[in-house]
């Protein structure tokens, strides 16, 4: 989870960094998390990516595709 910043925090961006001081930053629950996964057809330490379907093994990072 991304910590919660203010329109003086460092971005790459001022834009970036106004829409995330904006933006509510939510704590979720272990119960939520389990819950947006399932959904997703997921198994925490098992992802995938839900679009192309690469596995945590293979070129997808915790970030996004390499």
């Amino acid at each position: 989870m991304r910590p919660p910043l203010s329109t003086t925090s460092r971005s790459s961006t001022v834009t970036n960094a106004v829409v995330q001081a904006i933006l509510p930053f939510i704590q979720l629950t272990d119960e939520e998390i389990g819950k947006a996964l399932r959904f997703l057809g997921q198994r925490a330490g098992e992802l995938e990516c839900v679009y192309c379907g690469a596995g945590t093994s293979s070129k997808v990072s915790k970030t996004g595709h390499r």
